[in-house]
């Protein structure tokens, strides 16, 4: 796909994004629309593919995976009353399909990511400086600023010159200032991480390349909340509160561990396929967002699915634009064991198109072989 094409493509999403779940794009009916034209682009994808191979061919391993995450997700929706709901989150691997069918160079995505930087910086200090987006949820903001940030840092994954260290350092410092008034401080602490990881100070490359590594690294999610639940209400998450509030001015869980008490009460009562709702803006978790949703079962085809997404790339690791995509998608996939949007009827689409950038790149490297 042409640079330029591919930029437009990604912005579009960002914007998408942006609009995502708000009233305004609730009022201009934005991911409704969204929805068709990234079916209908999707279905040329697929239309062009079936034209230069002959047909279309599915590996067994992803057939057998997303064919009954489909039908559960689609069905248990249906069979509780909840009509399609299981589409309004499934709709994202439309854009992980799309981008997977693309070849991105590390130019490309360095335009991509300076781009997503000035836009993320620019709707950061809209909100803190004018009145235009007064009333817009603060820590969507800065989710939306943390994940802009995190597309602009991948391609410049693990770099040591000095130029790039203190480019990288001033860029997160600005956005660490903007979104400090947000009181996001998981967003904070995943800029922090990141660059960390960018600079390799702190390495994931181990996680990435094992097989067992990267499925536990996708049940942090389920073990934050397990952990929490479990110690809920005892002397040391006591105390821990009361530090919180005491250096932070904030309570440590803010009334999740309580939440997520309540999560793995309701999972209970449908314990293996759930009860077919996906609540927007409940859980603060996506792994407790999905079990309660669709059980166990559909859990666990859900991190099936991204471990056989990540671990078709983990052989490409080498490449710094690979690498950059799996680190910051998962540095997403930790910071959702205490957020929204992964997993949501109208979820965040920029970390679905991290792992369809990450695909794409994977498809670049394995056509010079």
């Amino acid at each position: 796909m042409n640079s330029v094409i591919y930029t437009g493509f990604m912005l579009f999403l960002w914007a998408v994004n942006l609009l995502n779940g708000t009233g305004l794009g609730a009022a201009y009916r934005t991911t409704e629309y969204a929805r068709i034209l990234l079916a209908l682009i999707a279905l040329l994808f697929l239309l062009n593919k079936v034209r230069k191979e002959g047909g279309c061919y599915v590996q067994k391993r992803y057939f057998f995976t997303l064919l009954p995450l489909v039908l559960l997700f689609v069905t248990v929706s249906f069979i509780h009353g909840h009509g399609l709901m299981g589409l309004d989150y499934l709709w994202v691997f439309l854009v992980v399909f799309i981008l997977y069918n693309t070849r991105p160079t590390t130019g490309t995505l360095r335009l991509v990511g300076i781009a997503y930087a000035v836009l993320g910086l620019a709707i950061l200090f809209i909100y803190q400086y004018t009145d235009i987006l007064k009333g817009w949820n603060p820590n969507s903001i800065a989710m939306i600023g943390l994940f802009s940030f995190l597309i602009f840092i991948i391609p410049y994954y693990g770099a040591r010159d000095f130029r790039s260290f203190v480019m990288l350092s001033l860029v997160g410092f600005a956005y660490g200032y903007l979104i400090w008034p947000t009181d996001s401080r998981s967003c904070i602490i995943t800029i922090i991480a990141s660059l960390l990881l960018s600079f390799r100070i702190l390495s994931v490359e181990k996680i990435m390349t094992s097989s067992a590594g990267l499925f536990i690294a996708l049940l942090v999610p389920l073990m934050v909340s397990g952990v929490v639940a479990t110690v809920s209400g005892t002397g040391f998450i006591a105390e821990l509160e009361q530090w919180s509030q005491s250096q932070i001015g904030k309570p440590l869980f803010n009334g999740r561990d309580t939440t997520w008490i309540q999560g793995f009460q309701q999972l209970w009562e449908n314990p293996l396929f759930g009860r077919g709702y996906i609540s927007a803006g409940i859980w603060h978790n996506s792994a407790l967002a999905c079990l309660t949703a669709y059980g166990t079962v559909g859990y666990f085809l859900w991190i099936k699915l991204f471990h056989m997404l990540l671990k078709e790339a983990a052989p490409y690791v080498k490449d710094v634009c690979v690498i950059g995509c799996m680190t910051v998608f998962m540095a997403i996939y930790w910071q959702q064991s205490v957020e929204l949007g992964f997993f949501a009827p109208n979820p965040n689409l920029l970390p679905y198109a991290i792992l369809g950038i990450l695909l794409g790149r994977t498809n670049a490297l394995r056509s010079r072989l």
